[in-house]
């Protein structure tokens, strides 16, 4: 489930990148048309986002890696310390155990040298307890020291993903600013194309219009012209007539 979780955190970080990096392309196309104004705005929203991004890589790539490192190497100090301190529990145990033992044995002897050698050997046994206590203590206190050191660096590794989302935070809100401006110049840009269009229409009607109005005049002068010519007087013949003279 944990491997299936990441795939599926790994699979969205790299469509958000993918979609970053296509954003960001349209923006670079943009930006040529856009106002001096505007490209003053640009570069600076685009620097700082530059500078967010690398805090947010020196995170990923130097400080989180370092504190992992020191925080494994740690734990296997801690381990090897550890085994030292069972060593020293289980050596004191056998000396108590010994100890209560020869306790038991000097109360049910009767013999007198037998008991004093009983008693003799608990203080020996006591010595040795306390001397193998105080490098308890000291094998305890290094791993005091350990977890000490893993628990503050737990809590830098928490402070650096605190740090990586307020970055990660910036660098949305400069992406937003970015996006208002370019949304502003592609709505200047589509508005212009927008008026260049409608006037080529307009240009083209306009033309096919005077285009209609000079066929339709040529085609009236030309009726015009036939009319005249069918209008034209045809002078009659008249006959010869005789005088019946």
């Amino acid at each position: 489930e944990a491997t299936k979780a990441e795939a599926e955190k790994f699979g969205r970080e790299e469509v958000l990148q993918k979609n970053a990096g296509q954003e960001r392309l349209a923006e670079k196309d943009l930006k040529d048309y856009a106002t001096e104004q505007e490209r003053q705005q640009i570069f600076l929203l685009e620097s700082q986002r530059l500078g967010f991004e690398k805090q947010i890589d020196a995170i990923d790539k130097e400080k989180d890696p370092a504190l992992k490192l020191e925080k494994n190497k740690l734990l296997l100090q801690k381990r090897d310390v550890q085994e030292k301190l069972n060593a020293i529990l289980e050596k004191e145990k056998k000396l108590e155990d010994e100890q209560k033992f020869l306790a038991e044995k000097s109360q049910t002897t009767t013999i007198p040298a037998e008991r004093k050698g009983f008693e003799s050997r608990r203080w020996d046994i006591d010595k040795e307890i306390q001397d193998i206590e105080k490098k308890r203590w000291e094998v305890e206190k290094q791993i005091q020291d350990i977890d000490a050191r893993v628990s503050q660096i737990d809590k830098s590794s928490e402070q650096l993903v605190i740090e990586k989302n307020g970055l990660r935070d910036k660098v949305l809100g400069a992406d937003k600013s970015l996006r208002e401006i370019y949304s502003v110049v592609m709505a200047r840009e589509e508005e212009k194309r927008r008026g260049q269009a409608q006037y080529q229409i307009e240009r083209k009607e306009a033309l096919s219009k005077a285009r209609t109005e000079e066929k339709e005049k040529v085609q009236r002068q030309q009726w015009t012209g036939k009319s005249q010519i069918n209008n034209i007087p045809v002078p009659v013949k008249r006959k010869a007539t005789r005088s019946f003279e």
